[in-house]
This record gives C-alpha cells, structure tokens and sequence, in this order.
C-alpha cells in the first residue's frame, strides 16, 4: 500500500503497530477459538494448526505442491494486471 501510494509513511507505521497489537492480543486464544468449532485437525487440513509449532515450513510445503503454484496465476491477465496498469497509468 505504501509503493502505490494508498497511505503514507506514517499510516503505514500505524497500521503496522495496529496490525501486530491486533495478532498479538489474538494469538493466546487461536487454538482456543478454532477448537470452539468443533472441527478435527485432519479435516481442516491446515498447515498453520501444527502441535510443535512449525507453521512455516508446513505452510511452504503445502503451497509449494499446489498444483499451478509457479509462475503468474491464471486470473493475472484478466483480474490484476488490468488493475495495475490503471493503477500505473
């Protein structure tokens, strides 16, 4: 948002503290709260519920064995790139 020019500098720094405050506050409750629904680790499927914490490299390796995760998504030419060619422009 700050290299296209939506917010300043200073609007940057802020939302960046308002963002970490926000994960900071909702990290001691997230297991908490997903367990809430009920919904087993095996059918979420996700890589960010790991026990022993290591999301990234479990978060890596899902997206990195997506089928279609090299190169542009297939929506780039349709979606994003007229918008950043307007944006640009």
């Amino acid at each position: 948002m700050l290299e296209e020019e939506f917010v300043t500098p200073a609007q940057a720094r802020e939302l960046r503290r308002a963002r970490n405050g926000v994960c900071g506050v909702g990290r001691r409750d997230v297991v908490g709260l997903m367990d809430a629904f009920g919904r087993p680790d095996f059918i979420l499927k996700s890589p960010l519920g790991r026990y022993d914490g290591d999301i990234y490299n479990a978060y890596f390796d899902v997206v990195t064995k997506a089928p279609g995760c090299y190169g542009p998504a297939s929506y780039w030419d349709t979606e994003v790139k007229p918008l950043v060619t307007r944006m640009r422009g």
